[in-house]
């Protein structure tokens, strides 16, 4: 103990964290060497809250605090046992990227204090447990952190009276937390003042929690506040970057992420948005690399604030869009149900829209859908069409021996509360299929790595399993010299139903991210399959109705990506794995522009404003096949097709101009139509130029296709020259079309990087 408070003192006194680390180091090592566990569960205690964070990253201190309760549940030191809980139950708050699995790691704990010791859980540990609770109940978006756990109301009189600060602090804390997600920033701010009005007794909770939340809430408060409060919020936005940077440069794992969101917060204060902007998209990258799937979410928020006050309003919802869907995969359902009343215009989870999220349900939604979309088709199509239990299973495990890269492989399923062994599969294709294995029974796997990632609800990878700090000491993997090793747990409606185990042993480092991130796509389609291989064994008819469902979810997926690629692209894909780049030597594009479009979305209110762009486009939309046109992209009020790609024609230009002639016919009804009823209307200037592109499928976790090169910079340029309501189109259009168009010369207009070019009018 006394080497752990002397590497405190050095940490928190001197700064001088390499020595402090070094001697909790040293504390713990001589009590391995000295194999006692006297005062063990203190040191451990200790050491995690003072030391262990300016080391590794929080997440990876779960198996000491553990270690840390159990030898106080043995010692019956109870004050430890609360201390120590506690502790865990704000590691996992701010660590653990399932909020579902966050709470029922704090909850089985707060039972484990009343089943084993009749030891009432300390209401400190309940506070925690309640927000948790909370910020998963898709009902309570109000920012209440009140419930059957925890009844703040009914204790709210005792806590003054008994002087409890730190009581009070730590709920007025949560709630600010909470109203900040829900987006009650004045309610937030109301319970932040108060909070530190009381006064914040307890360090840990605020360096881990409080102080990333409280330059956010700062930050989207400022504005309102009068001069003397803003001075002081710019003071202390200031000090929590400079705290926030001196334990980024020592614990970046920890820290980092938190740093870049407090500098992107003092940089908006002081008014540079797109200074701002920057480091938010800084803090996104740092919490995807270290797996803060909350603090991700709330960085793209707040990007898209920035974006939408520097008027990119339609870039701006795309990350509201991406932070929903982050916020649904971590479990907030409370922040979702919020979004969808503020933001009407989000593409909802449908589980939550259906009322099919219970309070605390750990669902996830994977958004990252990036990888070789041919295989994540065909596996998907592989697993729907089978619903033999036996027959699936077998088919299952070599899909993912296949697709992970693995040597062999286990699936696990749970069976009556216990995890049971249900199938092996290996490389050559050689399965076994077995009735009833416990896994207490069977040697053959890595129990450690089975019981971590039943217990986390984490995916786990092993690069060099036999010899991990943390898992190597498993008798299996030391044993057998296990090289790489993948598991992945599985989930249905919120639950933990089984998991993959893989292995690697001829290679470490052998499930690579991107093969990783091709499982987890799969993950959803392989829960739903097997499910419905459940049910088929006892409830045929109900079987039927699931097979329907599934079929109907891929004809929208067909369907989906007939929208997103030209369907000669969506085939190649399909058929080859792969959708090849390729030249094309004349095709003819189009580019289309509104007038005054800047003007229009200031003066009109935002949903009327996307509700008139997507009746003009859709009404594009709806004639361009008629024209074998195929359309490119829409970049906020522009819209972009092509004619003679992916299928070659030679009448491709006469097709496009007849297409734009449409175009401009739908426009003058429109506002016909518009005028009558004194409504906004918009006009548009068109732009042609005929010449070679390329075209292909790009993107690394949202695929488009697209075209390239000076054809599509010089139908753009037709476009920018052209008058309002007229059809402009380059010299090359104009020889393929003259013996069937009429054309008008308007001369030359400049073009960057070129000479000039001659215009025509249609």
């Amino acid at each position: 103990m006394t080497f752990i408070s002397y590497g405190a003192t050095l940490i928190i006194g001197s700064k001088d964290f390499k020595s402090g680390v070094a001697f909790g180091r040293l504390a713990l090592a001589i009590y391995e060497k000295l194999q006692t566990t006297h005062q063990l569960n203190k040191s451990l205690f200790s050491y995690h809250t003072l030391i262990s964070w300016w080391e590794i990253p929080l997440a990876e201190t779960e198996e000491g605090l553990q270690l840390a309760l159990d030898l106080s549940l043995a010692s019956g030191d109870l004050s430890f046992v609360g201390h120590t809980t506690q502790l865990k139950g704000i590691i996992q708050m701010a660590s653990n990227p399932n909020l579902q699995s966050a709470k029922q790691i704090v909850l089985q704990d707060i039972d484990l204090m009343a089943e084993k010791l009749d030891y009432y859980a300390p209401n400190s540990i309940r506070v925690n447990c309640q927000y948790l609770i909370c910020l998963a109940d898709p009902t309570n978006e109000t920012g209440t952190v009140c419930g059957e756990v925890y009844d703040f109301e009914e204790k709210k009189a005792g806590h003054y009276e008994n002087n409890q600060q730190s009581m009070l602090y730590n709920h007025y804390a949560s709630a600010f937390r909470l109203n900040y997600l829900c987006k009650n920033d004045e309610l937030a701010y109301e319970n932040l003042m108060t909070a530190e009005e009381i006064g914040p007794e307890l360090a840990l909770y605020t360096f881990y929690f409080n102080l990333t939340f409280i330059v956010l809430i700062y930050e989207t408060n400022y504005s309102t506040k009068e001069a003397a409060t803003q001075k002081n919020i710019r003071k202390a936005v200031k000090e929590i970057v400079g705290i926030f940077e001196q334990c980024a440069s020592v614990a970046p794992a920890n820290f980092d992420n938190k740093y870049k969101l407090a500098q992107g917060a003092l940089l908006a204060i002081k008014g540079k948005k797109a200074a701002a902007l920057e480091k938010y998209q800084e803090a996104i990258e740092s919490a995807q690399k270290y797996n803060f799937v909350l603090e991700e979410a709330m960085a793209w928020e707040r990007s898209a604030a920035m974006l939408m006050d520097l008027g990119k309003t339609t870039i701006g919802k795309q990350y509201i869009q991406t932070a929903y869907d982050l916020f649904f995969q971590y479990g907030a359902y409370a922040v979702c149900t919020k979004y969808i009343k503020l933001y009407p215009w989000l593409k909802k989870a449908k589980a939550l829209e259906k009322g099919q999220v219970s309070k605390g349900s750990g669902s996830s939604e994977n958004a990252l859908a990036s990888l070789d979309l041919a295989t994540v088709l065909k596996s998907s199509e592989a697993l729907s069409g089978e619903t033999d239990f036996e027959k699936l299973l077998r088919k299952l495990i070599l899909i993912a021996i296949e697709n992970a890269g693995a040597e062999k492989g286990y699936l696990l399923l749970k069976s009556n509360g216990q995890l049971k062994v249900n199938v092996y599969g290996d490389v050559d294709k050689k399965t076994e299929f077995f009735e009833d294995l416990s896994l207490n029974k069977f040697a053959q796997i890595s129990k450690k790595v089975i019981n971590y990632v039943a217990k986390t609800w984490q995916t786990l990878i092993l690069a060099d399993a036999a010899n991990d700090a943390k898992f190597g000491t498993d008798t299996y993997l030391k044993n057998n010299q296990v090289k790489s090793i993948f598991s992945l747990p599985i989930l249905n409606k919120g639950e933990f139903i089984g998991l993959l185990y893989l292995e690697n042993n001829v290679t470490t480092n052998a499930f690579t991210q991107e093969r990783v991130e091709l499982l987890n796509l799969l993950s959803g389609q392989i829960a739903i399959s097997i499910e419905n291989a459940l049910l088929i064994e006892n409830l045929e008819e109900k079987v039927k109705e699931r097979t329907l469902e599934i079929e109907q979810e891929k004809e929208k997926s067909d369907n989906l990506l007939l929208n997103i690629l030209p369907k000669a692209t969506a085939e190649e894909l399909r058929l080859t794995g792969a959708a090849e780049p390729k030249f094309y030597e004349e095709v003819t594009v189009l580019f289309l522009d509104f007038k005054n479009f800047s003007g229009a979305s200031r003066s009109l209110d935002y949903k009327e404003l996307v509700s008139q762009i997507d009746e003009y486009f859709s009404a594009f939309d709806e004639v361009i096949g008629e024209y074998h046109v195929e359309k490119i992209k829409t970049i906020g009020d522009a819209y972009m097709c092509a004619c003679g790609l992916p299928i070659e024609r030679t009448d491709h230009a006469v097709l496009m101009t007849k297409a734009a002639i449409h175009f401009q016919k739908i426009i003058a009804e429109l506002k016909q139509i518009k005028q009558a009823k004194d409504q906004h209307f918009f006009e548009a200037r068109i732009g042609i130029h005929t010449g070679p592109v390329v075209a292909g499928v790009v993107g690394s976790k949202k695929f488009a296709y697209d075209i390239w090169g000076d054809t599509v910079n010089i139908a753009s340029r037709m476009e920018y020259a052209c008058a309002v309501g007229k059809i402009a189109i380059s010299e090359q259009t104009f020889h393929l079309i003259k013996e069937e168009m009429n054309c008008e010369y308007q001369g030359k207009v400049p073009a960057k990087n070129m000479e000039e070019l001659d215009m025509y009018y249609l």
